[in-house]
């Protein structure tokens, strides 16, 4: 398994946002196959947060090759590694890993 791992834009505090996992890539090209199940966990990479599960504002979505995750920004100056095992709907299910660091920053007034 390869996991994929990239950094999205700042997330301000009291913000909401959908982060989405492409997994296309992982399918062949035209392929009638997606994501059947998702399994997500949330840890602190920088920063002071005792509930990381927290920053999950509601289930994920899954659309297709696409799983999509609901953040909202709590905890400031933190910066969360999110990460995503998406389970195939294939004849022999493949789980495709990635992942991706979140900022949290305050939010400017």
């Amino acid at each position: 398994m390869t996991r994929r791992v990239g950094t999205q834009d700042e997330l301000p505090t009291g913000a909401l946002d959908a982060i989405e996992f492409d997994f296309s890539g992982s399918f062949p090209e035209g392929s009638a196959s997606g994501i059947a199940s998702v399994a997500t966990t949330f840890t602190v990479a920088r920063g002071v947060d005792a509930t990381p599960e927290a920053l999950e504002a509601d289930a994920p979505q899954i659309n297709g090759q696409s799983v999509f995750i609901y953040v909202q920004g709590s905890v400031p100056n933190v910066t969360y590694l999110i990460d995503c095992l998406a389970t195939t709907n294939e004849a022999v299910p493949r789980v495709l890993p990635a992942a991706c660091y979140l900022p949290v920053v305050p939010r400017q007034t």
